[in-house]
């Protein structure tokens, strides 16, 4: 049997299940090792990326990701999250982060869709349709 990256995320996911969450650190460590020991040092800044890929199709979930100014929308997250979950017959997996330079509104991201509802952008796009509309001095 061939030895390969995807096979070793699907060991550890595996192994996870049945270790307590203390442990899961150790056998990611364990993993990276053995990496580096098969001599597949390169794909070893790839892991940790396929590692959660495949462990979203595995719980047939999406990852998705919500910025806003304080990095956290409250009740706002769980509408947001019930209407992915509804649309995508999908579990949503929601990591929230803050972004200080947003002035208000969010930015959404999940799969290959990104969403920028944020003030600054909506301003900036109302700067190049005012531009736009306004007649040429030249």
């Amino acid at each position: 049997m061939k030895f390969d990256i995807r096979s070793l995320a699907h060991a550890v996911i595996d192994l996870a299940e049945t270790l307590p969450a203390t442990d899961h650190m150790k056998l990611f460590d364990a993993a990276l090792h053995m990496l580096e020991q098969r001599g597949l040092s390169r794909e070893i800044r790839n892991f940790p990326k396929v590692l959660k890929t495949e462990w979203h199709k595995k719980n047939n979930s999406v990852p998705a990701s919500l910025v806003t100014p304080s990095g956290d929308a409250g009740h706002t997250k769980e509408g947001i999250v019930q209407t992915l979950e509804k649309s995508l017959s999908k579990k949503i997996v929601m990591e929230e982060s803050a972004d200080a330079a947003l002035l208000g509104g969010a930015r959404l991201s999940f799969g290959d869709e990104r969403l920028d509802v944020s003030v600054q952008t909506a301003l900036e796009q109302f700067e190049t349709h005012v531009r736009s509309s306004l007649p040429s001095l030249s």
